[in-house]
């Protein structure tokens, strides 16, 4: 009989989960249900304004006795986004640093509780600060979560994953006005209690999410992380002012056509609201469709991406009534659609793994700043070109000229953002 002690495990005869094995264990092919839960942390944006817009006219009804109401109701509408634009490159440091999963798990956590604490409160400056608070955690949450695919996930299944993030949101952000309508009926306060679905999503992924072995234990000395090739730095700015470029015609779609739709025969929001869902049914379908195609190279569906949304946005300056609109704005959305999925991809790709939170912090800012950017720079433009259908059609013209760059000069964008990129990708 032996002095030395046994495991239980070599006392049933099985093998022992050594650090290898952990290792292969975390870097094993991650499943569906990993999959889905990604996926659903990037609704957290969604929910974020989505679920209170209904009921903003009831909150500055219930202040109104409040100076500059009008200013406290739009920061608690824009807030969250405000955070996100500020913050999401030092929380895209910290999730290096600490670690994917943890920083997802505390963001979801901030965010729910966050989320859920104006159900009783009375005070709209209160309100606005936890506010804030709901714009880390989704900072956190978006981050994180689109990191985690990017290191869970392999070639065409990661670009299928990448695209479903974006595609779901867009499709959700059509229902969460709607269940923010339905709260709304019950009393203003009520909608804030939908934040309760980060704390749910927030169980199973405590044990379905992984950490992928490049980040499963964060470092001993975090503070040595390794700096970003130069090659990967360059990438992620060409990559991510695209994205600026993308994210700007997006928002061209949600802000500034419901002003077009009015000169051109819609009657009231209800008419206005079905001429703006024609474009977001293009986003979504665009989206979806990327995700189908990861197969084919990033640079090709970028191209075609610029290429429709330029065509698309002509169109809408050349229609003439009220459906022409609609189908051409449709064109449009189908073109941005397809270029934001195929972006991210390339950007995951690019980016070494001990920097990819860092990026996707850089990628999460120009996705946010575009929406603060938007009014003001279209304003100038308008006033320059005269009209709201010359605006939209200069803004056609340029993602027409930008795509077809990257057709004449794609071995020159190639270069510059291939240092580590697949065709997968």
């Amino acid at each position: 009989m032996s002095g030395i002690p046994q495991s239980s495990a070599q006392r049933a005869g099985l093998p022992e989960s050594g650090p290898e094995q952990m290792r292969a264990l975390a870097d094993r092919e991650p499943g569906t249900i990993e999959g889905v839960l990604l996926v659903m942390t990037c609704w957290c944006t969604v929910l974020a304004s989505g679920v209170l817009s209904p009921v903003l006219p009831q909150i500055a009804h219930r202040f109104a006795y409040l100076p500059q109401i009008e200013l406290l109701v739009g920061l608690v509408a824009t807030m969250p986004a405000l955070m996100v634009s500020v913050s999401a490159i030092p929380v895209g440091w910290l999730a290096d640093r600490l670690g994917h999963r943890n920083v997802l798990f505390g963001a979801l956590l901030l965010y729910g509780v966050a989320g859920i604490v104006p159900f009783w409160l009375e005070s709209i400056g209160a309100i606005v600060a936890t506010r804030a608070f709901v714009g880390l955690g989704e900072a956190g949450a978006m981050i994180t979560g689109t990191a985690l695919v990017g290191l869970r996930f392999r070639g065409a299944r990661r670009g299928r994953w990448l695209a479903a993030q974006i595609a779901t949101a867009n499709i959700l952000g059509i229902f969460a006005l709607q269940l923010g309508g339905v709260l709304g009926l019950f009393d203003w306060h009520t909608p804030f209690l939908a934040y309760t679905f980060a704390l749910l999503l927030l169980v199973p992924s405590l044990y379905f999410v992984k950490a992928p072995a490049v980040t499963a234990k964060p470092a001993a000395h975090a503070d040595l992380l390794p700096t970003p090739s130069r090659s990967a730095a360059r990438a992620t700015a060409i990559l991510c002012g695209m994205e600026v470029v993308s994210m700007f015609a997006m928002f061209v779609i949600i802000i500034q056509m419901a002003f077009l739709f009015q000169q051109r025969g819609a009657m009231n929001s209800a008419e206005i609201g079905i001429g703006i869902s024609c474009g977001a049914v293009g986003l979504a379908t665009g989206a979806t469709s990327s995700g189908a195609l990861a197969r084919i190279d990033w640079l090709y569906r970028t191209m075609i991406g610029f290429l429709l949304a330029g065509a698309g946005f002509l169109g809408v300056a050349f229609a003439s009534g009220y459906w022409a609109t609609g189908v051409t704005l449709a064109l449009a959305g189908l073109g941005v659609g397809l270029t934001v999925p195929a972006l991210l991809n390339a950007l995951v790709a690019v980016v070494p793994h001990q920097a990819l939170g860092r990026a996707i912090g850089f990628w999460t800012a120009a996705t946010f700043i575009p929406q603060f950017l938007n009014p003001p720079i279209f304003l100038i433009l308008r006033q320059l070109v005269g009209t709201q259908s010359r605006a939209i059609g200069f803004i056609g013209i340029f993602m027409l000229a930008l795509g077809l760059f990257l057709a004449v000069s794609g071995k020159l964008v190639r270069l510059h953002t291939a240092a580590t990129v697949s065709a997968s990708a």
